[in-house]
């Protein structure tokens, strides 16, 4: 690969890490910010609690079945060593230096020189990013999409020049690490091997290859089927419901996307239909970009099953058994990937023009980051914290930060002041207490089993925890409510919110105390201590209450 710059070549080696490093500095780009990352305290604090189970020894969810098992082995030791916040910087950075150089690879296969894989990775980044339809992502934190995505485009540069032993290797590592990024883009290369290359599909040597990458699937494929191998049919059924149509509708349920996601998803879809139809005309014969095209089409075909799917057995049982395979979420990230890797290849973006392109997106998406950084909170406070209603925005900014600042100080007073092995109540939204407080919790809305029975009772926890009252009032002033929890589900802190006093648990306020700094005393968040003698006279009620 050459990198053309001011009218001269770079030599080959030197282009290429030139490429590279800014391809990583895309990544940055689109990808750096306060941790954790929205999913980050949920695949880190697992993986952690996989090699280090007296970690949140007590927590419902960490206890529950394991489904990515391949990441715990290959990155979970990190966390137990190094602790959450360095695993996540240094995951991270693994991420997207495994991404830029499939990247590389994939631009090298479709004849691209460095700026055009540059321009074609900034686009890549931006489609999926504003564009996406199912709420797709492929440059953020640490979790086993982010180890696994690499290896699906390292499989597709192998597709696209006619490796199908390799691609199938490729994404067997893919789909080990993560079942349905590998295994769908698995899929995408059978298909797009019947359609191109049927003759060598059913070879001696193509079998061993197919078998061989089968084989490097089975790590992650196995735990997956074996998730429900002891639940009833009837409790899969249910749990699945649950999963589809109650918790992940917004990925999983095309009738429940946005309607400015589906129009962001029907543009891109004919954005490669005009794609298509020119590539045909101009390039019918390179044989590259033709294998790109199909497989990339595989991923339409996916969401389109998806789409009559939801149309047809929504919202029935038999429906989210089906529904739950996300069937959008290859057509979120390779779409994207064809459109910025045709766009990059046209004769005429050149000079200028590609000079503007790189500097438009970098523009928009360096004012994206400094409000992101401006806002002080990490992205996963920021898809759950509460935030303030203040009409003026810098006095809503200022409360939002002291908000989460408050959460934060509340969280690390139980670290540094309570035992290792308690459980704890929490609000029902956030989703970072074990990230900071290093505790057990009862539930929470965001770690959500990946097994059948962990799901119902996930749910049976969500409904009986967080009534209507409580999720309008809070825990202050649902004292009765509270004191039944306690007795179902042995915990021994409750972490309420403070915004309006609206009454008191009557159990000891251990936080904030004499002993906190003024800053402190007036806190959005109060930690009860749970005095169980006190309990012993109350009536059991029921969630219903």
């Amino acid at each position: 690969m050459r990198l053309q710059i001011g009218g001269r070549f770079e030599s080959r080696a030197t282009g290429y890490w030139v490429t590279f490093v800014f391809v990583l500095a895309a990544c940055a780009l689109f990808g750096c910010s306060n941790g954790p990352d929205v999913n980050e305290a949920h695949y880190l604090g697992k993986a952690l609690h996989y090699w280090n189970p007296s970690w949140c020894e007590d927590d419902f969810f960490f206890n529950s079945s394991d489904a990515h098992l391949v990441f715990y082995w290959v990155f979970g030791w990190v966390p137990a060593i190094v602790g959450l916040e360095t695993a996540s910087i240094t995951g991270r950075l693994i991420a997207w230096v495994l991404l830029s150089v499939s990247w590389l690879s994939l631009c090298r296969a479709l004849s691209l020189d460095g700026i055009r894989t540059i321009i074609a990775a900034l686009l890549w980044f931006g489609l999926v990013r504003w564009c996406h339809l199912s709420g797709e992502w492929i440059v953020g934190g640490i979790e086993a999409k982010g180890l696994s995505l690499p290896f699906a485009i390292w499989g597709a540069a192998a597709v696209v020049k006619g490796q199908w032993g390799r691609a199938y290797i490729l994404l067997g590592v893919s789909t080990s690490l993560h079942v349905l990024v590998g295994g769908w883009t698995f899929g995408m290369a059978g298909m797009t091997q019947c359609f191109l290359a049927r003759k060598e599909l059913l070879t001696v040597k193509n079998v061993k290859w197919l078998a061989c990458g089968v084989a490097l699937a089975l790590p992650g494929l196995v735990p997956a089927l074996l998730l429900n191998n002891t639940a009833s049919n009837v409790d899969v059924a249910l749990a699945n419901d649950i999963y589809v149509f109650k918790r992940l509708p917004h990925h999983l349920v095309f009738s429940n996307f946005d309607t400015f996601r589906v129009s962001c998803g029907a543009g891109l879809l004919l954005g490669w239909m005009g794609w298509f139809i020119w590539r045909n005309r101009a390039r019918a014969n390179d044989s590259c970009w033709k294998r790109w095209d199909y497989l990339v089409f595989g991923s339409i075909l996916f969401a389109a099953i998806g789409l009559v799917f939801s149309a047809v057995m929504a919202p029935s049982q038999s429906g989210a058994g089906v529904l739950r395979y996300y069937w959008f979420r290859s057509f979120d990230v390779f779409v994207p990937a064809v459109l910025a890797t045709g766009f990059a290849s046209l004769p005429r973006l050149k000079g200028s023009l590609q000079l503007a392109i790189v500097v438009g997106i970098c523009t928009f998406m360096g004012l994206e980051q400094r409000e992101r950084w401006r806002d002080g909170r990490s992205l996963a406070a920021q898809q759950s914290m509460p935030q303030s209603l203040r009409k003026d925005p810098e006095a809503r900014r200022k409360v939002t930060f002291r908000i989460w600042r408050d959460w934060v100080l509340a969280c690390r007073w139980i670290k540094e002041n309570t035992p290792d092995d308690i459980v704890v109540l929490t609000p029902r939204r956030q989703q970072t207490f074990k990230w900071h407080a290093h505790r057990s919790e009862v539930v929470n809305w965001k770690d959500i089993p990946q097994d059948a029975n962990g799901l119902l009772e996930w749910n049976r926890r969500m409904e009986s925890v967080y009534t209507e009252p409580v999720i309008h009032k809070g825990f202050e002033a649902n004292a009765k409510h509270v004191r039944w929890c306690a007795k179902t589900y042995p915990f021994d802190y409750v972490v309420a919110t403070h915004f309006v006093p609206t009454g008191d648990l009557g159990w000891e306020r251990v936080y904030p105390g004499s002993e906190t700094s003024p800053r402190a005393s007036s806190s959005f968040y109060v930690v009860y201590k749970v005095n169980r003698d006190s309990m012993s006279g109350d009536a059991v009620e029921g969630s219903s209450e």
